[in-house]
């Protein structure tokens, strides 16, 4: 096995018209180079999501394969299990990279040889977006310094790439979290990344700011009603994907619990230069309350 190599996966769910862009974009960075073979792997697409990828077979060392079972990270399983490099790179099928990201992954990989590496994300829309909705709701990872993850942090998994072994080792990402055909889902990726680090003698996880991709917000993320969904579901899921099941403490309840009763307070004295719009207040302060007690909705439920 050459251990430069690498393989970009591309798992799909009905995005006929994201996934024409998203293939679209690596033609135009790869420029006739079959030297990185590309998986796409249909996820019981009821769309012409298959056929439209398979349309770019004669530009790209491309191969669509179907996967039955429902859910994001049997896809994502599936395109391991597929795989003969060392390295395979997972991209979401409605990003686009940069014009350098091909480079970028083969440089890291040179430089590194890292079990783990990911680049940051920003917007890109096909609609117009909500006054209220900031560029930086649909980025991710721009804060971070290059060089290793924090450990609580972990790349994102529409732009990462990570040892085909580690994954194989570690049983797979996990099937009971994570997006399902169109139901919501979280922490698929952050799960397994942080039982590599648990596990891993030496783990190595890079972040790589110039790997960058553009990232869609479509239209069904504008409502604000989206953003509370998923902020109770990384709530719900998180003992699912901690690799340390935290404590729940009485103090850490009586200070949510304050913090809930001065929300009209803190609301009326919020910077509005800051946050214009209730909603982002909601977004920005109130997200990460949410989390907590889907955290322990979670706990008391489960």
């Amino acid at each position: 096995m050459n251990t430069d190599s690498f393989t970009v996966a591309i798992c799909a769910y009905n995005r006929e018209r994201e996934i024409a862009l998203c293939l679209g974009r690596l033609t135009e960075i790869l420029a006739g180079d079959r030297s990185v073979p590309i998986l796409v792997i249909d996820n019981n697409s009821r769309d012409r999501t298959a056929e439209v990828a398979a349309g770019f077979e004669q530009a790209l060392n491309l191969r669509v394969i179907r996967e039955e079972k429902q859910g994001l990270s049997h896809a994502r399983n599936r395109a391991t299990a597929e795989c003969s490099t060392e390295y395979i790179v997972f991209l979401d099928d409605d990003a686009k990279p940069c014009r350098d990201w091909i480079a970028v992954i083969r440089a890291t990989i040179a430089a590194h040889h890292p079990d783990v590496f990911g680049g940051p994300y920003g917007p890109f829309y096909l609609e117009q977006q909500p006054r209220w909705f900031k560029d930086e709701y649909g980025s991710s990872l721009f804060d971070l310094k290059p060089g290793p993850f924090p450990p609580e942090r972990s790349a994102c998994g529409g732009n990462m790439a990570l040892r085909v072994s580690l994954i194989r080792d570690a049983g797979g990402f996990p099937t009971d979290v994570g997006m399902s055909g169109g139901k919501v889902g979280v922490g698929e990726e952050t799960a397994l990344q942080q039982k590599l680090r648990a596990t891993v003698p030496g783990y190595c996880s890079i972040y790589v700011p110039e790997m960058e991709i553009d990232h869609l917000v479509p239209a069904y993320k504008f409502p604000l009603k989206y953003w509370i969904r998923r902020a109770w579901l990384d709530g719900w899921h998180r003992d699912d994907v901690d690799a340390v099941r935290r404590p729940l403490t009485a103090v850490a309840l009586l200070k949510q619990i304050v913090r809930l009763l001065l929300v009209p307070v803190e609301y009326l004295l919020r910077d509005r230069r800051a946050m214009p719009y209730w909603q982002n207040y909601v977004f920005e302060v109130l997200r990460d309350r949410i989390r907590f007690w889907g955290w322990v909705w979670r706990r008391l439920h489960g």
